[in-house]
């Protein structure tokens, strides 16, 4: 599993957005929480003096209850969390970014606004790219190009025509 520390990254970025986030900082006071769309795993306070971290939230092994903050350290402390995403990236991505317009997918692939619960509900989805129908002239004057697979095509004639895979070069 990808573990990012500090930043989520861009939150269109569905194929490179981590399941796992991580951030820890040390001061007398310290707060932390996990970014939108992530719920907290664990929040552990560690300190060198053991003793030091009774009556700040913390059990005998340094792990938080409740809040994932505390403060009046009288000695350094250290605090950190761990989030995990709540859902599929992709899904979370295309949650948080409405439409394609700076929605990234991954290579070889592109945005389409797709309609995937059947709900009516449209969201940006990550498609492999279809070259085959780059060259719009490739069915002819009769005929239009119909995207197959990731570079394939077909093309759909108009009447008193066929469509003849042998004849197109």
């Amino acid at each position: 599993a990808v573990v990012s520390t500090q930043s989520t990254g861009n939150p269109c970025n569905g194929p490179s957005l981590p399941r796992y986030y991580s951030h820890k900082e040390h001061a007398v006071s310290v707060s932390l929480s996990c970014p939108v769309g992530y719920e907290e795993l664990s929040c552990i306070l560690h300190c060198p003096w053991v003793n030091k971290i009774a009556g700040k939230g913390a059990d005998q092994y340094g792990v938080m209850k409740g809040s994932c903050s505390v403060s009046g350290c009288n000695k350094w402390c250290r605090l950190s969390i761990m989030c995990k995403l709540n859902m599929e990236a992709d899904e979370y991505a295309a949650t948080v970014c409405p439409s394609c317009e700076g929605y990234v997918c991954g290579e070889g692939e592109e945005c389409a606004m797709e309609d995937t619960t059947g709900s009516g509900s449209f969201k940006p989805t990550c498609k492999a790219r279809q070259t085959g129908c780059d060259d719009n002239d490739r069915c002819g004057d009769n005929g239009v190009c119909v995207p197959v697979g990731s570079n394939g095509y077909s093309c759909n004639c108009n009447a008193d025509f066929e469509y003849n895979k042998i004849g197109i070069i």
